[in-house]
C-alpha cells in the first residue's frame, strides 16, 4: 500500500460515536450553549439538534476524527 492508500483506509475507519453528554459538553465549551439535545440520524457524522429554549434551535454535526478536513469544511456552515 502507498501512504495515500493508508491514509484513505484510515479515513474510512469509523470513529466511536459521540455520546450525548460529550456533545453537550463540547457545545457548552465551544459556543456557550446548553439545552435539550436530541440525536439526529446521519451516515458517518454524529448529528444533534440543540434546543436551548430561546426560540432558536441549532443543528450540530460532529465529523469523524479522521475525516478529510476539506470535505468537512465543504459541508459546514462556517
Amino acid at each position: 500500500m502507498t501512504p495515500d492508500t493508508d491514509l484513505d483506509m484510515a479515513r474510512l475507519t469509523l470513529s466511536p460515536p459521540v455520546a450525548a453528554p460529550a456533545a453537550a459538553e463540547a457545545i457548552r465549551a465551544c459556543f456557550g450553549l446548553s439545552g435539550e439535545l436530541t440525536r439526529l440520524p446521519g451516515e458517518a457524522d454524529d448529528n444533534f439538534l440543540l434546543d436551548p429554549g430561546t426560540g432558536q434551535r441549532y443543528g450540530l454535526k460532529f465529523a469523524p476524527r479522521r475525516a478529510d478536513p476539506a470535505v468537512v469544511a465543504s459541508r459546514s456552515g462556517c
